[in-house]
């Protein structure tokens, strides 16, 4: 009898061990089906939706839905997105400059830094 729950509990630490580590894997799994991904830029009243391309070394091309590329939009100078390993994300313009700068804040929703003003919210949409 107390070979076999040991044996029992053996094993149910196993599987705990491995399923673990399975959710590991695939939430890393779901943040690489993440990128490409798309975020929500909102600023006052102005709202419109931004679309990840590919990535390459961090740096990924950025498509614009039509309400993003008028003047008034803070984005109509933006052509790429970097997600930096600190957590910030910055909307770069053609030159490679970066044009938005944003903090993470709470949850999936990143707030601007640089330009102070007018604050900029991006969120990211699942």
């Amino acid at each position: 009898m107390k070979t076999t729950i040991a044996a029992l509990i053996g094993t149910t630490a196993l599987i705990a061990t491995l399923s673990h580590g399975m959710q590991e894997n695939a939430g890393a799994a779901r943040a690489q089906a993440d990128n490409p991904g798309d975020f929500i830029l909102i600023s006052g009243d102005f709202e419109c939706r931004i679309s990840q391309g590919a990535v390459r070394e961090k740096i990924a091309r950025l498509d614009l839905d039509s309400t993003c590329a008028g003047s008034a939009s803070p984005a109509a100078q933006v052509a790429m997105i970097e997600q930096n390993d600190d957590g910030t994300i910055d909307l770069l313009g053609r030159d490679g400059t970066a044009v938005v700068r944003f903090a993470a804040a709470e949850g999936d929703t990143h707030i601007s830094y640089e330009p102070q003003s007018p604050l900029i919210r991006l969120v990211a949409v699942d």
